[in-house]
């Protein structure tokens, strides 16, 4: 035993000092490619590491195979530690040419990822490894790419869907009192932008007990709960359909109901990295169907549960529920009553929901009483929506603590006394002109939009909703303003742009809202010129997620990449945040513009 420590001690001591030749190496690269030296590591090319030891057996005809078939490395960088036996090629010219072993040197070898985020200034090497040994070794495998073998590797590690079925309302509904039964959905729930199943995560670490039985108990106490928390929320239970003109309406079948999944995984709970912020590579934890379309969600259930079980005893539950039904408020209210159903063990709806859709019928006929530019068709002239849905944008997260956010509102205040804004309005022009600049928008004429979400529960004056609606009270606000006005005026006056779109958000704005969809109805998503900010920070989503085993380690999305124009501001919450208020800031760049977006946002520019 005490040499199986001493090797695994040995590789430990070794990893170490590849990590920092492995930065050290990205400080050269980055001189190189006429940046400071810093850049590959701040945009996180350093930011992980894999230990590979290659065994290649001996083979009776080693002219005839290889010991690893040609390819590149999809990492930054491969730095390589040979034995004296060596085998490694490389292709030069349409010719393969050896790497001899030289006693204590390394060889560096760039991947693909460097290639693409450098834009082909450095590049990938082809090459491959000869067999150089001589002992019977059949062939056991087909060949394949390496993109192949990650993606089976990944599949077959990470996540395995044990089973998935449908769960119904313990006891009769509303639904089941007719075979015709449907639901009015307001102009409010039925925008194109709603007609998502939006998708969370959350993450429990393990309690004492680990075993395969308490995994049946959990997924058992879930089923239960949703059971009968789908009785008040029976419309959860139902499917999506067109009717007149497109507009839509939940309808009731006897194969409807919640969809459930239970999975597994091969990996404990830290093998999945950072817990605190979103990841796209936690995407198998949410359910999706193998030929999904995205905004076509007819006839699909319209809640979504995943249970993950991790080999460390934690697991996650990851949701998607349909925008439709309700919206991030009423999602809250929703997830409450399960969790706390399914921790009392008996129905717990508090407030009791309402459906009431009809309150924001449209009025006969409609009145549009504004312009609405946050839908209206705008052509793309400018480089901003190609220079990220035409690159592989990259996902950062940002960590904005309550004294920063306090700061940017003091700079855009000092700039202009009469200024009355909210710590909102200062941090959402300050991450619209830094994403801006760091974008290098083009022409400067070009008019921009930042739109983002108000609700409109609070300004509600002759229309009255009863406590417990759940459906979507919001309304996007919309700033405008061309390139060179974002890049160029003071905080002070972007935040002022951004402070009057959300006042000018009100009762009368939501109901000519809600006319313009019926008059209009747009069938696509806007783009043009356009930031989104979403705002979760309100959401009470670690309080309200307790279902038994305490509050979540992490709750929140996981892939904003699909919308690269989207900007998630989150809480940091959760069990091991230590009761931090400071906001995360989720957002897409591409590659080159994240190191200065980095110093934008953190006010070093």
């Amino acid at each position: 035993m005490d040499s199986c420590f001493d090797v695994a001690g040995s590789m430990m001591e070794f990893s170490k000092h590849m990590k920092a030749l492995g930065e050290l190496l990205f400080e050269l690269l980055s001189e190189a490619l006429g940046q400071n030296s810093s850049h590959l590591k701040d945009i996180d090319c350093a930011k992980s590491q894999v230990m590979f030891c290659q065994y290649y057996p001996p083979c009776p005809q080693p002219d005839l195979t290889l010991g690893l078939s040609k390819h590149t490395d999809f990492s930054y960088l491969t730095v390589l530690l040979q034995d004296n036996i060596g085998g490694l090629q490389v292709l030069h010219d349409q010719t393969w040419i050896d790497v001899p072993p030289v006693p204590r040197a390394l060889v560096a070898n760039m991947g693909d990822l460097l290639q693409l985020i450098t834009n082909d200034k450095f590049i990938s090497a082809e090459h491959r490894v000869a067999n150089p040994l001589s002992e019977e070794n059949p062939a056991k495998y087909r060949e394949l790419t390496i993109n192949e073998f990650a993606a089976i590797f990944r599949s077959k590690t990470i996540i395995t869907i044990n089973s998935n079925f449908l769960v119904h309302p313990s006891s009769p509904t509303p639904a089941d009192q007719s075979p015709h039964h449907s639901l009015y959905l307001s102009n409010l729930d039925d925008t194109v932008g709603a007609r998502v199943l939006t998708p969370s995560v959350y993450f429990y670490r393990s309690s004492n007990d680990q075993t395969k039985t308490r995994e049946c108990l959990v997924l058992k106490w879930l089923q239960d709960a949703l059971g009968e928390v789908l009785v008040p929320y029976y419309p959860f239970s139902g499917r999506l359909r067109e009717v007149e003109n497109g507009k839509l309406e939940v309808f009731f079948g006897a194969e409807q109901g919640a969809l459930m999944v239970s999975a597994s995984s091969s990996m404990a709970l830290d093998d999945l990295g950072d817990l605190t912020v979103p990841n796209p590579a936690w995407l198998p934890l949410i359910f999706q169907y193998p030929k999904e379309e995205a905004y076509k969600i007819l006839e699909m259930p319209l809640l979504i549960a995943q249970v993950t079980f991790f080999t460390c005893g934690g697991f996650s539950l990851g949701i998607r529920l349909c925008h439709c039904i309700c919206d991030g408020f009423g999602a809250m209210q929703f997830l409450a009553s399960w969790a706390a159903t399914a921790k009392n063990g008996r129905l717990i709806a508090d407030p009791e929901p309402v459906w009431d859709r009809e309150v924001f019928k449209p009025r006969n006929p409609p009145m549009v009483k504004y312009t609405h530019d946050e839908y209206l068709a705008v052509e793309e002239r400018s480089n901003l929506t190609n220079s990220l849905w035409e690159t592989k944008p990259l996902q950062k997260c940002y960590r904005i603590n309550k004294e920063f956010q306090r700061r940017i509102k003091s700079i855009a205040q000092g700039q202009d006394s009469s200024l009355m804004c909210s710590s909102f309005d200062a941090m959402a022009a300050h991450i619209w002109k830094s994403w801006v600049k760091a974008l290098d928008v083009k022409p400067l004429e070009y008019n921009l939009r930042l739109t983002f979400s108000v609700n409109v529960r609070t300004r509600l004056e002759a229309l009255k909703l009863r406590e417990g609606f759940y459906g979507n009270v919001v309304c996007l606000a919309c700033a405008t303003s061309s390139v060179n006005n974002v890049m160029n005026d003071s905080l002070s006056k972007t935040t002022r742009l951004v402070q009057e779109a959300r006042v000018r958000v009100t009762e009368d704005y939501l109901r000519s809202m809600v006319d313009y969809v019926e008059v209009k109805r747009p069938k696509r998503l806007e783009f043009g010129g356009k930031l989104m900010i979403t705002q979760w920070t309100r959401f009470e989503m670690y309080e309200t997620a307790d279902f038994g085993w305490g509050k979540p380690v992490y709750a929140g999305p996981i892939d904003l990449r699909p919308t690269p124009q989207v900007c998630v501001l989150l809480p940091q919450g959760g069990v091991e945040s230590g009761g931090d208020q400071s906001m995360v800031v989720c957002l897409c760049l591409p590659p080159a513009a994240v190191h200065k977006f980095t110093r934008l946002l953190s006010l070093n520019d």
